[in-house]
C-alpha cells in the first residue's frame, strides 16, 4: 500500500509493483474484466498466503461448512484490492517512470545537472509540438498502439516490407515548417529502435500529403538532418521523390558502433513550402521501409512539428532548442527511465462495486459487498477499509499469524523444512507444528523485538540445533528419517540460483555488479517461438554480464532457463510459497555438462594450477595433491581428506593419459577453438594444454560433489 501513504516517495510507490506481477492476457478477443478479476483474486490469495499462511481461495466459489471464512467474507476481502486503476490493459497502465540506478555518486551528479537544465528548458519557448495521430494505418498489416508519451508502438506481425501511414490534425492558425521523427527504443522490441534482426530499421522514404479544403496535395521536403546515421544512410536520402525498391545505401539507418540500435534517435525533415493550417487541415506522413533486407521496420516512433524556418540546418548547428538536446544527452547518460507497472488507488467517486461471484463466475454477480475483515481474524483496532488498512491489519498487535508465518519461513530456508511444513497453509488441513513451543517463542521474540530479521537468523544459526553435524546415524534415520525431530543438522540440496552462483563464485567468475537490465547467460535453447506473441532469440551475454548472479537472468515464463527448471524453480504463474525439491539424473547431467558449469570448472582449474608453483615439464605428485587440496578447500571449506585427494589425483593422471592420446579433445574441453591445429604445438604448450584439461576434469568433479551441492 505504499502508493496510499501520505506524500508517498518513488520507492514506496515502486514497492507496489510486486502486486502487478500477476498474469495479464492481451490475446485478441479476451475479456479485460475477466482477467482483471483473475489478477485481483491472485493478489488477495498471494497476500494472505504469504503473510498469514491462510488459504482463502477455497471460498471463491462457495462457503465450506468447517471453514472460518465464508464466500461472503472472501469477496469482502477482495474489495480491498478491487479499487486499483489497473484493468488488464495492453499498455499495462498505470506505470511509474523510474530511472535505473547504477553508480550512486554519478546518478546524484547527473540528477542535479538534469534538474538545473530542465529549468532552462521549461523557461524556453516550446519549439516542437508533439502530436497524437488521428488515424494510424499500414500497407501490409502492422498494428499500432498509442503509448502514454504519445509515441506509436508497432505491434503484431513484422512484414518483410512495410509502409506506415500516420494522419495528424494540425491546429487552426498554426504553421508547420518541419517534422521531427523520433525512433524510440522499446521493451517490446528488446529495447531496440527497430523490428529487424538485432533491432535494426531502415527508413527508405518519407512522404507527406496535405489534406485541406477537400484536396490532397503532396508536400516536398527541402532538407533533412539527424543526431546519428550510418555511413551512406543519411535521412536526406529518404526525402527523394522517387525511390527504387530494394536500393542499397538508401534511407535512414542508425546502427552505432557502441550503442547499436538501443539509443533514442531523431531526424528532422524540413518542408519546401510550409503548411499553413486553416479550420480543418491535416497531413498524412508516409514512412516506407523497403531496403534490400526484410523486416527492417521501425519499432516505436513519435511525431512532432515546428514552425521555425531552416529547421534542418539550425538543428545541425545546434541552434534549434539546444537546451532540450543537451538535456537528452544527459538523460541518455543517466539511463532511460523504465516505466514500471505499479498499484494506484482509484479516487472514491470512481470506486468499483464488488459483488459475490456466484460459483466464482465474474459474470454471475450476487450480493453487493464492501471491504471488511473476516470475523475470525477481526482486529480490535480501528482500521480504514482499504489496502492501507489491510496492511496495518497484517501487523496489528492482535494478529498472531504474521510473525509465526515469517519465522516459519526463515526456519525453513535455514533448516530445509519449516516447523510447520505446509508454509502456505497454517490451517487444520496443513501439517501441525513439529515444535509448537519453539515456534511460539521465536514468533513472540520476533514480534516484540521489532521484527528484527538479522537477530532471528542469528538465533537460529547460533543454536546447538543448527550447529549439529548433518551426518545421520542408522538409529536417527530409522526414528527420524526426514529430520522432523531435529536429530541432526540440516542437509538440503541448494536452490537453483545458488547452485549456479556458488559454482561461479568459487571459480572466481561471479560478477559482483549490481543493478541493470536482465542478462542472457549460456542456454541450450537459442530460439523461443510462441503462438500469438512471436518469438525471441536468446542472444548470449558476453563479458561480465555472462557471469552475473542468477537474479539478473532473463526469465520467460513460457520458456524458463533449463537450469532453473531442472532445479525446481517455480513457473511464476502463481504465488509459490515453497519449492518442493527433487533429485533427478537430469540435475547431474546439467552440472556436469552445462556450458556455465564447464566454464566455472575451467576457471577453478586455473586457480588450482596457479596456487602451486611447479615445473612445467614435470607433474610433481606432491604439487598435484596440493592443487587438488586447494580446489577442495576453495569449494567445500574443509581441509584435505587423504582418501578423496588420492582418488582425485588418480583421476587427474588418467585424464592426462587420455588427453595426451587425444589432444583435440583437450582443446575442446578447455574451451579452445575446435579447428585448432594441435600439430603445431610445442611440447611445453601441449603439456600445459593437457594439464589444464585434466585439472578441469578434477574441478568439474569437485563442483559436483555432494558436499558442494548440498548445505
Amino acid at each position: 500500500a505504499g502508493d496510499m501513504l501520505p506524500n508517498a516517495t518513488t520507492d514506496q510507490r515502486l514497492a507496489t509493483a510486486f502486486h502487478r506481477n500477476t498474469l495479464v492476457n492481451n490475446e485478441g478477443g479476451t475479456d479485460n474484466e475477466e482477467f482483471r478479476t483473475i489478477a485481483v483474486k491472485d493478489r488477495l490469495s498471494t497476500t494472505l498466503n504469504g503473510w498469514m499462511g491462510l488459504t482463502v481461495r477455497c471460498a471463491e466459489c462457495h462457503s465450506h461448512k468447517y471453514d472460518p471464512i465464508s464466500q461472503h467474507e472472501y469477496y469482502q476481502l477482495l474489495d480491498f484490492f478491487n479499487q486499483t486503476a489497473d484493468a488488464d490493459e495492453r499498455d499495462e497502465r498505470p506505470k511509474l517512470p523510474v530511472v535505473p540506478v547504477t553508480d550512486q555518486a554519478l546518478a546524484a551528479k547527473l540528477a542535479a545537472e538534469i534538474a538545473s537544465l530542465q529549468k532552462q528548458v521549461d523557461a524556453t519557448p516550446v519549439v516542437w509540438a508533439v502530436h497524437r495521430p488521428s488515424k494510424m494505418n499500414s500497407k501490409h498489416g502492422t498494428k499500432f498502439e498509442l503509448q502514454d508519451d504519445d509515441s506509436i508502438l508497432a505491434t503484431g506481425r513484422n512484414p518483410p516490407r512495410e509502409e506506415y501511414e500516420f494522419t495528424i490534425d494540425v491546429p487552426a492558425n498554426s504553421t508547420v515548417q518541419a517534422i521531427r521523427l523520433e525512433a524510440i527504443p522499446h521493451l517490446r522490441h528488446d529495447n531496440n529502435t527497430g523490428r529487424g534482426g538485432e533491432g535494426a530499421f531502415i527508413l527508405s522514404q518519407v512522404r507527406l500529403v496535405k489534406h485541406a479544403e477537400g484536396k490532397d496535395t503532396p508536400v516536398a521536403f527541402a532538407d533533412a538532418e539527424c543526431d546519428h546515421h550510418q555511413v551512406n544512410q543519411h535521412p536526406r536520402t529518404a526525402i527523394r521523390a522517387e525511390v527504387k525498391s530494394g536500393a542499397h545505401q538508401q534511407g535512414w539507418a542508425v546502427n552505432h558502433p557502441v550503442d547499436g540500435y538501443k539509443s533514442h534517435r531523431e531526424a528532422v525533415f524540413e518542408l519546401k513550402e510550409p503548411i499553413v493550417a486553416g479550420d480543418a487541415t491535416s497531413f498524412t506522413l508516409f514512412l516506407r521501409h523497403d531496403p534490400p533486407w526484410v523486416g527492417l521496420n521501425m519499432g516505436c516512433v513519435r511525431i512532432a512539428t515546428c514552425a521555425k524556418s531552416k529547421a534542418a540546418s539550425k538543428y545541425k548547428q545546434k541552434q534549434l532548442d539546444p537546451f532540450r538536446r543537451e538535456l537528452q544527452t544527459l538523460q541518455a547518460k543517466q539511463g532511460a527511465p523504465v516505466r514500471v507497472p505499479v498499484m494506484e488507488q482509484l479516487p472514491e467517486k470512481r470506486h468499483r462495486q464488488t459483488f459475490v461471484n456466484l460459483r466464482g463466475n465474474f459474470r454471475s454477480p450476487g450480493d453487493k459487498v464492501t471491504a471488511k475483515f473476516p470475523k475470525a481474524f477481526a482486529s480490535k483496532q480501528q482500521l480504514s477499509a482499504d489496502r492501507l488498512g489491510l496492511a496495518r491489519w497484517l501487523f496489528a498487535e492482535d494478529n498472531p499469524l504474521t510473525a509465526r508465518v515469517a519465522v516459519n519461513r526463515y526456519w525453513s530456508r535455514m533448516m530445509g523444512i519449516g516447523l510447520v511444513e505446509t508454509e502456505e497453509d497454517f490451517g487444520t488441513q496443513g501439517t501441525p507444528p513439529s515444535h509448537p513451543q519453539l515456534l511460539d517463542f521465536l514468533s513472540a521474540d520476533f514480534h516484540d523485538g521489532g521484527w528484527d530479521v538479522k537477530n532471528l537468523l542469528t538465533q537460529i544459526v547460533m543454536s546447538d540445533t543448527y550447529q549439529q553435524s548433518s551426518i545421520a546415524s542408522s538409529k536417527a534415520l530409522e526414528k527420524d528419517p526426514r529430520n522432523r525431530l531435529l536429530s541432526r543438522g540440516p542437509r538440503i540440496r541448494l536452490s537453483a540460483e545458488v547452485v549456479r552462483d556458488q559454482a561461479l563464485a568459487v571459480s572466481g567468475l561471479l560478477s559482483s555488479k549490481v543493478y541493470g537490465p536482465p542478462v542472457f547467460p549460456p542456454s541450450p535453447i537459442k530460439r523461443v517461438v510462441n503462438a500469438f506473441t512471436g518469438g525471441m532469440t536468446w542472444q548470449e551475454s558476453t563479458g561480465e554480464d555472462r557471469y552475473r548472479r542468477a537474479l539478473y537472468t532473463f526469465y520467460k515464463r513460457s520458456a524458463p532457463h533449463p537450469l532453473f527448471e531442472t532445479f525446481d524453480m517455480s513457473s511464476r504463474d502463481i504465488c509459490s510459497m515453497r519449492r518442493l525439491r527433487t533429485n533427478t539424473p537430469l540435475q547431474s547431467f546439467m552440472t556436469l555438462n552445462d556450458v556455465t558449469f564447464l566454464e566455472a570448472a575451467r576457471a577453478l582449474a586455473d586457480r588450482m594450477i596457479a596456487s602451486q608453483p611447479h615445473d612445467d615439464d614435470d607433474d610433481n605428485e606432491s604439487d598435484i595433491a596440493k592443487m587438488i587440496t586447494f580446489g577442495r578447500k576453495t569449494a567445500l571449506y574443509i581441509d584435505g581428506d587423504e582418501v578423496e585427494t588420492r582418488v582425485l589425483t588418480k583421476l587427474y593422471h588418467s585424464s592426462v593419459k587420455r588427453f595426451l592420446a587425444d589432444t583435440n579433445a583437450a582443446v575442446e574441453f578447455t574451451g579452445g577453438a575446435k579447428k585448432m591445429n594441435t600439430k603445431n604445438l610445442t611440447d611445453e604448450q601441449r603439456q600445459q594444454l593437457v594439464r589444464r584439461a585434466a585439472m578441469t576434469v578434477v574441478a568439474n568433479v569437485i563442483l559436483n560433489l555432494d558436499g558442494f551441492l548440498n548445505n
